[in-house]
């Protein structure tokens, strides 16, 4: 049975600018635990993948919490910050995680 997990991490620039970060909610098989790898690589549904030098398409789990409340019982899941060089790759990035995993991304207003 998929586990719905809320996924987040933060996107900043290589000059140390917060940029934004992506979040959503995913189904998973199971519950990542912290230090283990969750593979973006290649989306299920024909996404092309990613071509961006900093990023891997592999994200490290950073932190796990189970959220028990009644009203929303998930589990949420911080990845290692991406950073990267230019606001067009950030832009890039977005876009990857919204039509490969229907993650959102953020800007921060800089």
């Amino acid at each position: 049975m998929p586990i719905p997990c809320h996924i987040d991490f933060s996107v900043f620039l290589a000059d140390g600018t917060a940029y934004g970060n992506v979040a959503g909610t995913m189904e998973l098989p199971f519950v990542p635990r912290v230090g283990e790898n969750i593979s973006f690589l290649f989306p299920d549904n024909g996404v092309m993948p990613l071509v961006v030098p900093e990023f891997s398409g592999i994200q490290r789990v950073n932190n796990v919490t189970y959220n028990l409340s009644e009203l929303s019982a998930q589990v949420l899941l911080s990845l290692e910050d991406v950073t990267l060089a230019t606001r067009a790759q950030a832009q890039d990035l977005f876009h990857f995680f919204y039509k490969g995993y229907g993650l959102c991304g953020y800007e921060y207003e800089l």
